[in-house]
This record gives structure tokens, sequence and C-alpha cells, in this order.
């Protein structure tokens, strides 16, 4: 795998875990004042690019993990919608909500194949 597509695969897992850190921060009004999401996602985006660096092939036990984690807190706290506009406050405001969550989406159903392939066909084919 190349280092562009797997820095992009690592930045998208930095990205679900700024989420679930959000979704956490927000749970708190006294903290939610005090760090911006944007700082929060930029941070986490950037630890996942340093992090892909470092690797030379994806970790699919991470990206599932980080999206379980992501889906659970929502549910848990009934705060679907609050991922798009996390993700929107992330100097996308020019974006509305609908096109957001369509990227949003099919980016993390592309991951999902991907990874999807990686484990089960590629397995099959040894």
């Amino acid at each position: 795998m190349n280092k562009l597509s797997l820095a992009c695969f690592y930045a998208f897992c930095g990205l679900l875990l700024a989420i679930c850190i959000s979704l956490i921060i927000s749970m708190n009004v006294w903290l939610e004042m005090r760090i911006h999401e944007r700082l929060v996602i930029g941070v986490c985006v950037g630890l996942g690019i340093l992090f892909s660096l470092f690797k030379r092939k994806t970790s699919p036990a991470l990206f599932f993990v980080l999206q379980s984690l992501m889906f659970l807190l929502c549910f848990w706290f009934s705060k679907m919608d609050l991922i798009y506009y996390i993700i929107r406050n992330f100097y996308l405001s020019g974006i509305s909500i609908f096109t957001i969550k369509i990227v949003f989406l099919s980016i993390l159903t592309f991951f999902n194949g991907i990874v999807f392939f990686q484990i089960f066909v590629k397995k099959a084919k040894l």
C-alpha cells in the first residue's frame, strides 16, 4: 500500500477518534466551552498522519474499534446528527450538513469496503 493511501486511511481513523473525543467532551458544558472541536480534529488527524509514517500496512482492527466506539457513543448519548456538525465545525462552515453527511458516509463505506476486502478476500486467496 503506498504512503498516500496509508496516510489517508490513518487520517480518517484520526477523524473517527476526534469525533469520539468531541462526543465525550460535548457531555460536559465546561469542557465544551474551553476545548474547540477544530483543535481536537486537527490534532487527531495530524496524529493519524504522523502514525502512518511509521506503519507499513493498514490496521483493520484499529479502524473497526474506532468506528464501533464512535457509533456506540452516538447511540448511547442520542447524538447521531452531532457527528456532521462536528465535521462541519472543522473549517467547513460553507458546506451544508446534507453534503457533509453524504460525503462522510461515502468515505466510511469506501474504507469499510477496503478493510473488508483486505481481511476476507485476500486471506481467502492464500
